[in-house]
């Protein structure tokens, strides 16, 4: 309400706030701090690593910018690479580009929960030289999400003009625009459109509600705005 409240009243409910928070919550103990043996406390440096993973090679780059994991403990990646880039022995990828350095290519890849990888997609620009440009990247701000099905759906932004394939799927999208785009869980293309509707209209993050329907919030000509659409893509 619009009551009017003194600094030594204010400091005093905010110091027994303060209070109640540290009585309520300093006996839990989080699940970085217990042992599976014998449910002792343990101090973080005690943890050990499950498994990491690295990708590419010393003369590529590559750039994970996004990930997310399902219920059954799959992870999925979206990024960016230079040149080349391997995961392990089943899933790798070397760009056939003219330029140098080699144009920026987005994946997005499939691992299992011990960082096996199960599948590696890109997306491909018109010239077929697998990327955008000498050494650039048009695609950036990648976000994405997973449906009840782990079909795989994100978005992307691009500030160039440029015709791009999604496996058969080709799409020009319009410089300083954003794209949907979705993959089934074994990493086929299923559709991918152009999810601009400003003079500018950037996606910065993606979510998908119970009823499969994609929200995405994003920052337009005049704001931010949140927009709907539905599971094949299209706007509500």
């Amino acid at each position: 309400d619009s009551t009017s409240l003194s600094a030594s009243i204010k400091l005093d409910l905010q110091e027994a706030a303060a209070a109640t928070v540290f009585n309520e919550t300093n006996h839990l103990t989080y699940f970085w701090q217990i042992t599976s043996q014998n449910n002792s406390v343990s101090s973080v440096e005690n943890m050990a690593w499950e498994w990491a993973l690295t990708s590419g090679h010393t003369s590529s780059t590559t750039i994970a910018d996004d990930v997310v994991v399902s219920s059954s403990g799959d992870i999925f990646i979206i990024g960016a690479f230079r040149d080349s880039i391997q995961f392990g022995s089943l899933c790798s990828y070397t760009t056939t580009s003219i330029h140098n350095p080699g144009p920026a290519v987005i994946f997005i890849a499939k691992f299992d929960t011990y960082g096996g990888c199960v599948w590696l997609n890109i997306v491909k620009d018109n010239l077929d030289l697998e990327g955008f440009g000498s050494g650039s990247l048009a695609l950036n701000e990648f976000s994405i999400v997973l449906d009840s099905n782990q079909n795989v759906i994100f978005s992307t932004f691009s500030d160039t003009e440029f015709t791009a394939s999604f496996g058969s799927i080709e799409l020009t999208i319009p410089a300083n625009s954003h794209v949907i785009a979705k993959l089934d869980q074994n990493g086929t293309w299923q559709w991918a459109k152009n999810a601009g509707s400003y003079t500018y209209d950037s996606s910065h993050s993606i979510d998908v509600d119970n009823n499969g329907d994609i929200w995405i919030a994003k920052e337009v000509s005049y704001g931010g705005l949140v927009q709907k659409y539905d599971s094949t893509g299209e706007l509500q």
